[in-house]
């Protein structure tokens, strides 16, 4: 299953990437997905994760809350889209995007709403419609 995240650290952070994700993404679209990952750790979005988190921690009750940290996490990943096509092309970024979220659809059962908006700024269009290998239609 292609799968990759970072783990930020205060002297050292690190990305890691799975075998799925190496053997089943091109040598481009995995440097897609490393420049997104780079970005999250450049950009330090751990810390806005933190903030936020925190926010709906103590204050559940609100509902700015809960959405504020549904905005954060999802401009976080649009911000790192952005730093990704800096290195790539669109269709490369979404290509590994549809892929590594359709790893996750079927361990989830879902596809992630955060997908939908990052693929639908590109598009103008649902990304449920779009498959790996679809994606030249396009």
């Amino acid at each position: 299953m292609p799968v990759a995240y970072c783990v930020p650290g205060i002297s050292q952070s690190v990305t890691v990437l799975s075998r799925g994700l190496i053997t089943q993404l091109t040598a481009e679209e995995q440097q897609a997905v490393i420049s997104h990952e780079r970005s999250h750790l450049d950009q330090r979005h751990d810390l806005l994760i933190l903030a936020f988190t925190a926010w709906n921690e103590a204050l559940p009750w609100p509902p700015t809350s809960k959405l504020s940290l549904e905005a954060v996490r999802q401009l976080i990943e649009m911000l790192a889209d952005d730093k990704a096509l800096e290195k790539v092309n669109r269709q490369t970024l979404l290509k590994a995007i549809i892929a590594v979220a359709t790893a996750a659809k079927q361990t989830l059962m879902e596809y992630p709403a955060s997908e939908t908006h990052r693929t639908q700024r590109w598009w103008g269009c649902p990304a449920v419609k779009f498959r790996h290998d679809a994606c030249n239609a396009c």
